[in-house]
C-alpha cells in the first residue's frame, strides 16, 4: 500500500530570472513557472524575481535566518556545471553567479530545494525528437566533451518520453 505524505506547509522561497543581458540567453518561461508555483504556495510565497534575484539577497536571507525557516526553495535560472569538479558548479542569478561553495555557506533548512535550471551550453531539444532521444543525444555530447557522468547521469525522462 502506498502511504501518502501531507505536503509541507509554511513559507517557500521562489527565486527566478529570465533576462540575463549579454551573460546568457533569455529564459522566457521562468516567470510563468514562478507565478504558477506562487499560486500553489499562496500567501506564504516569498518571491525574489529579476533584479531582486541576487546572490547577495540569498546571503542576506541566510544571515537573517530567513532561509532556515523556509519549508521549500525553488530556483528557476541558468546553471553551469563544474567542468572539473562539482564544487565549480554555479547558478546564474542577477548580476553574479551563486557558486556551489556559496550554497554550502548558506544556512538552509527546507525539506525541499528545487533547481529548475537551463544549461544553455549542453544542447537543445531538436524539432521532431522525442524527449528521451534528446536527452540521450545531450548525454552523449557531454560524455564526448569530457564531462564526468556524476554531473548529468541523474537526469531522466518519465512518461511518454
Amino acid at each position: 500500500m502506498l502511504n501518502r505524505v501531507a505536503p509541507a506547509r509554511g513559507p517557500a522561497l521562489l527565486c527566478g530570472l529570465s533576462d540575463y543581458g549579454e551573460r546568457a540567453p533569455a529564459l522566457n518561461h521562468t516567470r510563468s513557472e514562478i507565478n504558477a508555483i506562487a499560486g500553489i504556495v499562496g500567501a506564504e510565497a516569498c518571491v525574489l524575481w529579476g533584479p531582486n534575484a541576487t546572490p547577495e539577497a540569498l546571503r542576506r536571507m541566510s544571515a537573517e535566518g530567513t532561509l532556515a525557516g523556509m519549508t521549500a526553495i525553488h530556483i528557476a535560472a541558468h546553471a553551469a556545471p563544474g567542468r572539473i569538479a562539482p564544487v565549480q558548479a554555479r547558478i546564474r542569478l542577477h548580476g553574479d553567479d551563486l557558486s556551489a561553495t556559496d550554497i554550502l555557506d548558506l544556512r538552509l533548512g527546507p525539506a525541499l530545494v528545487t533547481l529548475s535550471a537551463c544549461q544553455g551550453e549542453v544542447g537543445a531539444l531538436r524539432a521532431g525528437a522525442s524527449p528521451a532521444r534528446a536527452l540521450q543525444r545531450a548525454q552523449l555530447a557531454l560524455l564526448r566533451d569530457g564531462l564526468p557522468p556524476y554531473q548529468w547521469a541523474a537526469f531522466n525522462v518519465f512518461g511518454a518520453g
